[in-house]
Order: C-alpha cells, then sequence, then structure tokens
C-alpha cells in the first residue's frame, strides 16, 4: 500500500514539474501563471515571469533589475540603484494593490528586442480610505531586451481594462 501511494505521489510530481518545465504552469510560491507557454522564447519567459513575481510580491529591491533604462529615466531619474529604489517604493506608496497575475492571454514578439504581454490579473485594493475592492483586470505589458536581460518597458497605452469587479 505504501508502495502504491509513493508511486501516486511521484507521478503526480513528475507530471507537475513537466508542466512547470513546458512553461505552460509557473509556480512561484504558489502563484500560477497559466499561458506562459505563449512567450515562446525560454530566456524572455523565466525573466518576465521573474519579473510579475516581484511586482506581485512588492519586492521592489529584485525588481529593479527588471525596469528598463527608459522607464527609470522617465521615473526614477534620481534612483540609482536598487536599494535606493526600494526606499523610494516603500516612503511613496502610502497604498498598495495586491496583485496576482493569473493567465497570459497572449505574447506576441513586436521585433527581435520586444515583447508585448497580455495578462490577466486579479486585483484586491485597499488603504486606510477604501474599501476592499477586488477586480479582475486585462493589462498590456510591453518588455524590451536589454543586454541579455528582459525588462519592463511599461504598459501598452490604454490596454489597462477592468474585466471583471467584485
Amino acid at each position: 500500500m505504501k508502495k502504491v501511494f509513493l508511486l501516486i505521489i511521484l507521478t503526480i510530481l513528475f507530471a507537475r514539474t513537466s508542466l512547470v518545465a513546458e512553461g505552460k504552469n509557473i509556480d512561484k510560491e504558489n502563484q500560477i501563471i497559466l499561458g506562459a507557454d505563449k512567450i515562446k522564447d525560454s530566456q524572455a519567459r523565466r525573466q518576465i515571469i521573474s519579473y510579475l513575481s516581484c511586482d506581485s510580491k512588492f519586492d521592489f529591491k529584485n525588481k529593479y533589475k527588471y525596469l528598463s533604462s527608459r522607464l527609470l529615466e522617465k521615473n526614477c531619474y534620481n534612483i540609482k540603484n536598487a536599494e535606493e529604489y526600494e526606499k523610494l517604493m516603500k516612503e511613496t506608496i502610502e497604498e498598495y494593490i495586491k496583485i496576482v497575475y493569473v493567465r497570459i492571454l497572449s505574447a506576441r514578439k513586436v521585433s527581435k528586442n520586444n515583447y508585448q504581454v497580455s495578462i490577466i490579473s486579479r486585483s484586491q485594493e485597499s488603504g486606510e480610505n477604501q474599501n476592499i475592492s477586488n477586480k479582475e483586470i486585462l493589462r498590456e505589458y510591453s518588455f524590451v531586451k536589454e543586454g541579455e536581460i528582459w525588462k519592463f518597458n511599461g504598459r501598452v497605452f490604454g490596454t489597462f481594462k477592468v474585466i471583471k469587479e467584485k
């Protein structure tokens, strides 16, 4: 009986590992992003998923390395490193919006160094003067390759759309 149970557990673990390796589901501390296999370039897929993971966990220090130079120049021109970025974000953001990335609807390689990724996310907003609000949102993000790293280059203009509000 123990052998059968062990065999079932190993089969489940192997199947789950295969799905993750193929990019069908990426599990980052129980955050599963379906449709990751739509990003065909494996390096881009890993780095885009890493950015999304940092973003959803408010891991500003690690997120910094995935921000494009254009985005940093535009929004954080006086920030020189990850520690300064983390400090700025923690000081300036009064209300956090919890984002869970749920599914990648599409990924399109616009050019050799540019991806556009359409993502459905769930957001939970809360703050001192705000009731909790759950929303399902369609976002389209742009990622650009700088050196060997795919970096978040901003939201594609006009693509933030609330699909469902609870």
